[in-house]
This record gives C-alpha cells, sequence and structure tokens, in this order.
C-alpha cells in the first residue's frame, strides 16, 4: 500500500522553487561527479547559497545544517518534487543485470528512495570511512534523525539501507508551509489530534482543572526532576494518567488542548487495531510508534482503554493468542514508557484499586453541573446567534446533557434554521434537538460524542 506522503509537483512549489532549484541542480551535479569518478574536493564544491527568506531556506538555518546534513535532506526530498534525478543510478550492473548496489536506491511502494548507502556514495573518499560517517550521521538523535522516518525496532533493516524518507509535517513544512497540515498517520495505529479550539474554551469544573494542574506541571517540568533533584532511580520514569468518567464529558478534547497549551504534538494509538486478531506486525508497528514518541516528546492518548485491562480473548487458535500477546505487549511497553500517557475509559464502574495503581494521577470527568451546562450553553450559542425567548439558565437546570450533547443539539437546530435562511435559532428549533437528544439516550446510541443526529 502506497503510504500517506504527498507526492508534490515542482510546479506547485513556487514558495519554495527559489531555494530548491539551486540545490536539487547542487545534488544532480555530485550525482554526476561521482558517476564519472571526478575528484572534488568535498561535496561543498558547488554547494548553494542559503535564501534565508524561503521557507527550505529558513529551515536550514534555523537547523543549522552543514553540507552532509543539507545532501541528505535534498536526497530525501528527490522522490516527492524531481524523481527523475534517480533515474541515472538505476542503470544496470552488466556482469549481474541488476542495479548497483553500491548506489543504494531502494523501492519502497513503488517509489525509488536513496538511502543511507546512497548518501555515502555521494560523499565520495574511502567507501568504508564515508559509510561509518553516514552511520554515525542517521543514528543520532539529533537531525537529520529527527526528521525522517526511521525504523529502530530489532527487527528493523540495517541502518544504511533505510529509506531517506521525510516524516510528513517536515515534508509540510518544507514544500507546502501555507498549506493546512493534514493528521498525521503513523503506521496504521497512530493518528494525530488537533484542534481549533483554545483552552479557555474547555468547560470543566473546578475539581477537574486542579486534578489537571498535576500533569500540566509534569509536562513542563518533569524532565528535570531526574538531573536538577537527583530523582532519577527513585521515581518511575514517564508519567501515566487515567481519564475516566461518562461519555462526551470531554476527556479528548482535554488530552488534545493539554498538548497544545505545552507544545506537545498529541497521537491517539488505536486500541482497536492494537486489540484485534487480524494485523500482523502488532508489536513492532506500536514500537514504532513508542520510540516516535519518546524521540519528539509526544503525548500519547489511548482511547476506549478498558479494552486492554478487560478479560483477555478466549484463546481458540493462533489468531486469538496473537491478540493477547499483542495487549500484554501494549501494557508492558506503557509502564517502561518514559514519556507521557493519557489512558481514557468510560467503563468507570469496572475499575478496581489495581487498575488505579498503574498511574500517577487519575482524574475523573463527570457529566456537567448546572453551572457548567451553563457555561456549555453559552459558549455554544452567543447572543446574537440566538431569540430572546431561549433561557439558558433554564435549559441548564432543567436537562443534564453532557458537553457533546449540547454541541449536538445546537448543530442540529443551527442547520435547521439554515435550511430555512434565518440567522438565529429559537426555542422551537432547540426543543426538537433536545427531544432527538433525549430519544437517543434512551436507545443508548449516544456514546463518548461520537454520533450526531444524521
Amino acid at each position: 500500500m502506497r503510504d500517506e506522503n504527498t507526492i508534490f509537483r515542482i510546479n506547485d512549489l513556487k514558495p519554495v522553487r527559489q531555494a530548491l532549484s539551486p540545490e536539487l541542480s547542487w545534488c544532480q551535479s555530485l550525482i554526476h561527479a561521482r558517476l564519472s569518478e571526478q575528484l572534488l574536493p568535498g561535496i561543498e564544491a558547488g554547494m548553494p547559497d542559503i535564501v534565508p527568506d524561503d521557507p527550505y531556506g529558513a529551515f536550514v538555518t534555523q537547523q543549522g545544517c552543514d553540507a552532509r546534513t543539507r545532501l541528505t535532506l535534498c536526497l530525501a526530498m528527490i522522490p516527492e518534487v524531481a524523481p527523475a534525478l534517480f533515474d541515472v543510478l538505476l542503470q544496470l550492473n552488466e556482469q549481474t543485470q541488476r542495479p548497483y548496489t553500491e548506489f543504494g536506491l531502494v523501492e519502497y511502494d513503488g517509489i525509488v528512495r536513496a538511502t543511507g548507502h546512497t548518501l555515502g556514495f555521494l560523499l565520495g573518499g574511502d567507501p568504508l570511512q564515508s559509510r561509518l560517517q553516514v552511520m554515525r550521521l542517521l543514528s543520532g538523535e539529533a537531525e537529520p534523525g529527527e526528521w525522517l522516518i526511521r525504523d529502530n525496532s530489532p527487527e528493523a533493516t540495517p541502518v544504511l539501507w533505510q529509506r531517506l524518507q521525510l516524516r510528513p509535517e517536515v515534508l509540510q513544512q518544507l514544500l507546502l508551509p501555507d498549506m493546512p497540515a493534514r493528521p498525521t498517520v503513523i503506521n496504521h495505529l497512530a493518528t494525530r489530534l488537533e484542534t481549533a479550539l483554545c483552552w479557555h474554551d474547555l468547560m470543566l469544573s473546578e475539581a477537574v482543572y486542579r486534578d489537571l494542574d498535576e500533569i500540566e506541571l509534569w509536562l513542563s517540568y518533569g524532565e528535570r526532576l531526574g538531573k536538577e533533584w537527583q530523582l532519577a532511580g527513585k521515581i518511575r520514569e514517564g508519567f501515566r494518567a487515567l481519564f475516566y468518567g461518562p461519555p462526551g464529558t470531554g476527556k479528548t478534547l482535554t488530552a488534545t488542548l493539554l498538548g497544545q497549551r505545552t507544545n506537545r504534538p498529541v497521537y491517539r494509538v488505536d486500541i482497536g487495531a492494537v486489540t484485534s486478531k487480524y494485523i500482523g506486525e502488532t508489536e513492532k508497528n506500536l514500537e514504532q510508534v513508542f520510540q516516535q514518541a519518546e524521540r519528539h516528546h509526544w503525548l500519547l492518548f489511548f482511547d476506549e482503554a478498558d479494552a486492554l485491562f478487560g478479560q483477555r480473548v478466549q484463546t481458540s487458535g493462533a489468531n486469538d493468542q496473537f491478540a493477547n500477546q499483542n495487549v500484554a505487549y501494549l501494557l508492558q511497553r506503557i509502564e517502561s514508557f518514559g514519556g507521557i500517557i493519557i489512558l481514557a475509559t468510560n467503563l468507570q464502574d469496572n475499575l478496581d484499586e489495581a487498575f488505579f495503581r498503574r498511574f500517577e494521577s487519575t482524574v475523573y470527568f463527570p457529566r456537567p453541573d448546572e453551572s457548567v451546562r451553563l457555561a456549555l450553553w453559552e459558549n455554544a450559542l452567543p447572543p446574537a446567534k440566538r431569540t430572546p425567548d431561549i433561557n439558558l439558565h433554564q435549559l441548564a437546570c432543567e436537562y443534564p446533557f453532557s458537553g457533546a450533547e449540547i454541541i449536538n443539539i445546537v448543530r442540529y437546530a443551527a442547520l435547521k434554521v439554515m435550511s430555512q435562511d434565518r440567522e438565529r435559532v429559537s426555542m422551537a428549533e432547540l426543543a426538537l434537538g433536545i427531544k432527538k437528544a433525549q430519544q437517543m439516550m434512551q436507545e443508548g446510541l449516544l456514546s463518548a460524542g461520537r454520533h450526531s443526529f444524521f
């Protein structure tokens, strides 16, 4: 299956074309020089000057890229913007009738990409020494290792044979910085969570805010505890928090906004894929997620986490045993994770004392009380969008809806009004929405804010 990265056309890249074209020409000249066995003083020969006000130039300047890292970056972008530059390296060895292994190109999901061996070939000089330099470069924690999709699992392809492929968000930043970013999916198990809302849009009780303080403190200062307070080895690495409570009470939004508030990307792990007995290589893919999260300081969010701590699948065959092994591995990895993980569950009645002991912090999200419901109504339905016959205080008092249910009611009412070419919601439309919400609650169809009326 083709990976999720966008393949860019050079004509689409007007904002970066000024800096990128000379960079590609420099890489092309290096390729032809090495193929013709020209002796060059170094790869810096012919390296173009940086255009600082260009997105690509600004990135290179900010990251402090030297010639080797710039060449790595260029090789990783060629398949996206100028794949024909690799054609000359696909020539066949007359003796083996296969492409020259020295050039190091690999085909991945139908796309020809460079590897560490390609970079080593272009660096020139002693072949062994150049490969060792590349190995050190790509094995580091800093650039370019943090820009590339890497596999550090025990079963991974050797470092020098792994493809040079930029992470989607880095590619977006370099080539199309003005376009809105799309959600990033990591090997089909983890998806980035983003929201246009801000912290002040969150409507929770004061008790919940107090419990969230500890998590926010750890996100801001947790990594300094070991060094500055000599607590390394005395406390468990990382931080595990449990969000529990009824559906639609803001658990997912709170996790997303905690990441936004502390400048950490938030990724939701698909528990269904983890516990499925039909998904292959799940343990390996999970390890990739955890390694990237630790390296890039992500916040990992596991929704419907009760599936991990409930009864195991009865093993009637190898597939069932495989699913149980995935869950056992994930539980062990959560315990040893050095970053922050938030698990969420709606099934509070099934949680025992042993379950709670797994976490550094537990936060209960209750159904909102009257004061919080009033704030939710006011936030969802401002004065300019409602008629005078709507009494929000009365709605908050009479109907114990969750935040997700209130949003669904307002959405339904607003669409009704728009269909009639009106600009303000009246109590008549809200009453219809309230009736539908009550019916769906009675039928058990409204869960975790996932369902709407449509």
